[in-house]
């Protein structure tokens, strides 16, 4: 089958991009601290990993607020974090190939577009590289002005695209990525986590090895117990779950041959399964809420700074661009979603307490934005229960220790599942 028009105009997009960036990461003319910023985050885009994100190197780096406004100034430097920050989006998108080549191309497409706005700008007002002036780090509001509508726009004309995604995922069990793994991969050996394209600490591989050595009638009975569960809700509340065909699950990766297993029970009963990912770009997370399936956070730190990056772009505009794109993506899967059953959600405990650090220079939302983005929740999910009839679907949630809850894991693990 041949690739389709829109395929291919997408592949020339993302090549292009590629390189041009080849092209900055070797050589770029604007002066510093400006031209180090996008010669390093070129080359991240490229070839960045998490070992760029670890909570070592958070000091120096430009996802780090406190950081990105000591080099560029308050408002360029909030911008060049925010910018930072959702370019991290990258690495899990990578490891998606094709499947997410538009979600990888635009954010290369915003990030060029950033540099051509500071190339645009005259030399005489950023300092001359040349010469070797130093460069203003308070640069003109003029350019900090120009920098916010270019994401703010980006954020606002591709919700077609980032909203629209996350509400096909949650209903669409083609959207099978994450499945296919947790299917048809070798779940004895750890190594399988690193298909994902999620951070993956050594408890999440401590966590999948262990389960790896259960017996079988274990794992199939903690199965039995969580899907069980689900469908009892259907029963005690005397609901019809024949009327249903697909139920999501959610859960942080190490549960694999868990959920490989729950696949199959939940197939039994006639539902099929979708599991996607956290969300990954600005218009679709919420704080440090990551529903869906994820790894463990690479840096709990800089997730906290960027918990409300919201701030850049939320206003009523952007707000009713964002409802109306949801209403038309509702209505493209309204098949899908009319047979949705619910989620089923894995959870964990016993992980170590995070004590965050409040940094000023991080975003926040005001009270007015905060008023809106709360309005604006409870009118998305009044679209939602249009298609999704909150009356027929159903819910449960299982929770299981993970290593870092100490030296008794395996103990209290045990323990859990007789509960």
């Amino acid at each position: 089958m041949s690739a389709s028009p829109d395929y291919e105009l997408l592949k020339e997009r993302s090549e292009l991009a590629g390189y041009r960036l080849h092209s900055l990461a070797g050589e770029c003319i604007l002066p510093e601290p400006y031209g180090e910023y996008f010669r390093k985050e070129a080359d991240f885009l490229l070839h960045g990993t998490y070992d760029d994100l670890l909570p070592g190197a958070y000091d120096r780096s430009y996802t780090n607020p406190a950081y990105a406004v000591s080099l560029f100034g308050e408002r360029m430097g909030k911008l060049l974090s925010f910018l930072a920050y959702e370019l991290t989006s990258v690495i899990p998108m990578r490891a998606e190939g094709d499947i997410r080549l538009e979600d990888r191309t635009i954010l290369c497409e915003l990030f060029l577009e950033c540099y051509t706005a500071f190339m645009a700008e005259s030399a005489d007002t950023i300092g001359d590289g040349d010469s070797g002036s130093a460069p203003d780090p308070k640069i003109p509001d003029m350019l900090a002005g120009d920098l916010h509508s270019i994401i703010r726009n980006f954020i606002t004309d591709y919700t077609d695209v980032t909203v629209a995604d996350r509400i096909r995922d949650l209903v669409d069990p083609s959207r099978d990525f994450a499945r296919r793994i947790i299917m048809e991969a070798d779940l004895s050996d750890p190594a399988y986590l690193d298909l994902f394209g999620e951070y993956v600490s050594e408890d999440t591989r401590r966590l999948a090895g262990f389960l790896a050595t259960l017996p079988e009638e274990d794992i199939r009975s903690m199965a039995g117990t969580f899907t069980g569960g689900f469908i009892k809700g259907f029963e005690t509340t005397g609901k019809d779950i024949s009327k249903k065909k697909t139920v999501n699950i959610r859960y942080k990766l190490g549960f694999e041959r868990l959920v490989r297993a729950s696949v199959e029970s939940f197939r039994k009963a006639g539902l099929d399964v979708t599991i996607y990912r956290r969300p990954l770009h600005a218009a679709v997370r919420n704080g440090l809420t990551r529903i869906g399936y994820s790894g463990d956070p690479v840096n709990e730190q800089m997730d906290y700074d960027h918990r409300e990056d919201e701030a850049l772009f939320l206003d009523k505009a952007y707000a009713e661009r964002k409802l109306e794109v949801a209403r038309a993506a509702f209505e493209e899967v309204k098949e899908m979603a009319a047979v949705f059953a619910g989620p089923a959600v894995m959870e964990r405990f016993g992980m170590h307490d995070f004590e965050p650090v409040n940094h000023r220079e991080s975003w926040s939302l005001s009270d007015e934005q905060r008023q809106l983005a709360n309005t604006t929740k409870a009118r998305y999910a009044q679209i939602q229960n249009e298609y999704i009839d909150p009356e027929g679907r159903s819910y449960t949630i299982i929770s299981y220790p993970v290593p870092e809850i100490g030296a008794d894991f395996e103990e209290i693990f045990k323990e859990t599942v007789n509960i």
